[in-house]
């Protein structure tokens, strides 16, 4: 068995496909505010220019749909698989975020970007691990038809 990806070419795989999704997304949101607790003040404040609060939240929102949506049409054979794939969907993201960060922003810097980019791996890697042993304990309701 291959591992593919599933696009949403019919109802129900839309649906399981957004369950997918759904499933790792308050993971992400809840490992990200702990995250942010820990190391905002202490690491990112000083390397952020100012943001708003509000701007601050939906782009977290918008960018846990999207890390979460990549990541859950994603059809794995294996669990080395799933934590590989969504690493790389993390490595890209999150590499693509910083690489804009250290274009735009003065204060952001290479360090920075280092730690942010393999906290991203670490958190999506993590994302696909959970995912792949929910669908798998539960193949019925969150395998692709």
């Amino acid at each position: 068995m291959k591992s593919s990806i599933v696009f949403f070419d019919n109802l129900e795989n839309s649906k399981r496909g957004t369950l997918r999704g759904m499933v790792i997304f308050p993971v992400f949101i809840l490992l990200t505010l702990v995250w942010l607790f820990f190391t905002k003040k202490s690491l990112y404040d000083k390397h952020i220019d100012t943001v708003s609060n509000d701007r601050l939240w939906v782009a977290m929102g918008v960018s846990a749909l999207l890390i979460v949506s990549a990541i859950g049409v994603h059809k794995p054979d294996t669990l080395q698989k799933s934590v590989v794939f969504a690493g790389l969907v993390g490595f890209v993201v999150y590499g693509i975020a910083n690489v804009t960060m250290l274009a735009t922003s003065k204060k952001w810097d290479y360090s920075i970007s280092f730690i942010d980019i393999s906290w991203g791996i670490f958190l999506t890697s993590l994302l696909g691990y959970i995912l792949y042993i929910v669908v798998n304990k539960w193949p019925d309701i969150f395998a692709a038809v």
